[in-house]
């Protein structure tokens, strides 16, 4: 049984039955306690967008913020290097154009992750060789 999510097509499998997406994100240093108090963060928290697309937002435990958004296709089923400091730059410019007061956060934790989705929203199940089954179930990020 082979789960191989965004790496079938490099098995010959399932090639043109689904598409493969990075979504990134990044995570400040801790935000010293001052500054915590002057924006009245206290606790951790998820701000949550309504679409599945959307951008969340979290305070970690220990003070730091978490951006997750920035999308791109990667059919290769990989992240690649140059897409993750595109997406950290992306988060820097986002921060400084709507939380000018946060313009200084350093966000020195960026990284990318890759999901497959079929087009229908159906999953990859068959035998594809003799005894060789895959999987691939929609949308498997959810």
């Amino acid at each position: 049984m082979l789960a191989a999510d965004t790496l079938l097509r490099h098995l010959g499998i399932a090639r043109r039955r689904y598409f493969v997406i990075s979504t990134y994100a990044s995570m400040s240093e801790p935000l010293p306690e001052e500054q915590l108090r002057q924006f009245g963060l206290r606790d951790e928290f998820a701000i949550l967008s309504a679409s599945a697309n959307g951008a969340p937002i979290r305070l970690t435990r220990d003070g730091r913020l978490l951006f997750r958004n920035a999308f791109t296709n990667d059919p290769k089923g990989t992240v690649a290097v140059r897409n993750v400091a595109w997406a950290r730059q992306t988060h820097i410019d986002a921060i400084k154009s709507r939380w000018p007061y946060l313009a200084s956060l350093g966000l020195p934790n960026s990284w990318g992750g890759s999901v497959a989705n079929t087009r229908d929203q159906g999953a990859v199940l068959g035998e594809f060789g003799d005894g060789l089954y895959a999987v691939l179930p929609s949308d498997i990020a959810r």
